[in-house]
């Protein structure tokens, strides 16, 4: 177990504590990459079959996905116009 505290004040001491798992960011991580895996594999159109689909969207939630997927499509865009700007200038 962590413990994380916030403390305020100046005449008295106010704490709020909170106890995370040891895992608990590795879950966190371990769903954001698993998140970004499926999206990645349906840009490319190998998202597997519709019951896999189903079960990574049941597993995962449709807010993280779309979320990545918004990221992912500005980060794909952003890249293309740097190369376009690039390939221009020279």
């Amino acid at each position: 177990m962590r413990q994380h505290c916030i403390c305020t004040g100046h005449l008295k001491r106010i704490c709020i504590c909170s106890f995370l798992a040891a895992g608990a960011t590795l879950g966190l991580m371990s769903n954001l990459l698993g998140a970004v895996r499926a999206v990645l594999w349906s840009f490319i159109g190998l998202g597997g079959r519709r019951a896999d689909a189903d079960k990574r969207t049941a597993q995962i939630g449709i807010l993280p996905l779309i979320g990545v997927a918004l990221v992912l499509v500005l980060l794909l865009i952003a890249g293309l116009g740097a190369l376009a700007h690039f390939a221009a200038s020279t």
